[in-house]
């Protein structure tokens, strides 16, 4: 019941303070295991900053729709907006991301694969994927959050 409780404030605290607001930083700390998602979003006359900090990061997945015409990440104008179109925090895994070598000579990197438990989009047609074991936001502190591997939802359950 308290993993629900948690999972539950998680997510509406990511939804409602972030979601739709401009992001204006993505930052991947590689050495630090990490990934900061800075969002101003405007609250009445105010434009706030929120950070969202993932840390104990095990892995990340950006993709990039390219049959859809619009913002790309890294290529806009001065003043286009890059809108946090959804965020969301998946307890039991959101899904496994599995890379498997084309090259039959890569022996070392035949199969690479993990779950994410987080994901946020930008403009709807740029994807991040995020496995990490603890959020930070607000100074608030989540940890211990990936889901053990027997609790995975894309786990075989026969």
């Amino acid at each position: 019941m308290e993993q629900e409780k948690i999972m539950e404030e998680i997510q509406t605290l990511l939804s409602e303070e972030t979601a739709f607001g401009v992001v204006t930083n993505v930052d991947i700390g590689y050495f630090g295991e990490t990934v900061k998602l800075v969002v101003a979003k405007k609250y009445k006359q105010e434009v706030l900053k929120k950070v969202v900090f993932f840390e104990q990061v095990l892995s990340l997945y950006m993709c990039q729709l390219e049959d859809i015409e619009g913002f790309r990440l890294n290529d806009y104008d001065y003043g286009d907006e890059l809108l946090l179109t959804g965020i969301s925090y998946h307890p039991d895994g959101f899904d496994k991301i599995t890379i498997e070598s084309l090259d039959s000579e890569l022996k070392g990197i035949e199969e690479i694969s993990s779950t994410t438990n987080f994901s946020f989009h930008i403009n709807n047609k740029d994807y991040f994927f995020i496995e990490a074991n603890r959020l930070v936001f607000e100074g608030k502190v989540y940890q211990d959050l990936i889901a053990p591997e027997n609790k995975l939802k894309w786990e075989d359950e026969s």
